[in-house]
């Protein structure tokens, strides 16, 4: 087998393969596209970007546009369920969340999501559009969705339909919601694996912090906010950085092919 990772970055996707001892960089494309996100699975690999989506068929060889449906084409994060093939996932900036049930060659709109964007007037610090979804988890039919500024959402049908979560009053909030209410400007959302109920989320930190985590195999990589990649074993726990000639890093993913 041959192990890929994709990076996203601020200067397009960035291609590395795992030789004897490390990861070394072999390939780059989509330079002239700020890349805001990355998955990969069966073969697909898909780029959100502020210009919407890209696919790779050929291990990011080439690329080729794969928006059809997108109305929002500043996407924040990409995102597959892990549960269903050919489901994936879109969040976006102003707030709304696209589905593809076809490999990304179209997506639908869930109007809902802009219904609430626009009722509770969702806002960001830092842009002058209304709010972004900037993570998803997904467990059975359970998927939640993180909204910077607005909450959490939920949906009970596989990501199909969304409305608020128990707690997530949807009201952007930078004071801080009544007690027991999440507080609404949320960046990441995780699922315990042992429960559909049980969730954590992600706000801001005043201090350089990690952005994502993510979990290959039996190593935890982590995006810094300056764009830096961790790497560390779970085992060890001892971090240290890789692809150190790779900038402005934004999300990473992972997939492998038969050798030759």
């Amino acid at each position: 087998m041959q192990e890929y990772l994709v990076l996203a970055t601020a200067h397009g996707v960035v291609m590395a393969q795992r030789d004897d001892t490390d990861w070394r960089e072999f390939r780059r494309g989509l330079i002239d596209e700020y890349v805001t996100s990355v998955i990969a699975r069966e073969g697909v690999i898909l780029a959100g970007t502020t210009n919407g989506v890209f696919r790779s068929d050929d291990v990011g060889q080439t690329w080729c546009a794969s928006s059809a449906g997108l109305a929002l084409e500043h996407v924040r994060w990409l995102a597959y369920h892990p549960d269903v093939s050919d489901r994936e996932f879109a969040g976006t900036e102003p707030a709304g969340i696209f589905v593809s049930h076809d490999g990304a060659q179209t997506w639908r709109a869930c109007e809902e999501v802009a219904q609430l964007r626009d009722r509770h007037h969702w806002m960001l610090p830092y842009s002058p559009e209304a709010g972004c979804v900037r993570g998803f988890a997904f467990h059975g039919s359970r998927a939640y969705a993180a909204v910077e500024v607005g909450g959490v959402l939920r949906s009970i049908d596989s990501g199909e339909t969304w409305h608020l979560a128990e707690g997530s009053a949807g009201k952007p909030d930078l004071e801080g919601p009544p007690e027991l209410f999440v507080y609404p400007d949320v960046h990441s959302v995780v699922v315990h694996p042992s429960s559909p109920d049980v969730i954590f989320l992600g706000v801001p930190w005043p201090q350089h912090m990690v952005e994502r985590f993510f979990q290959i195999d039996d190593e935890l990589w982590a995006v810094l906010s300056n764009g830096d990649l961790l790497v560390t074993s779970l085992t060890a726990r001892a971090w240290r950085k890789v692809l150190v000639n790779v900038k402005d890093v934004t999300a990473l993913a992972a997939f492998a092919t038969l050798a030759g």
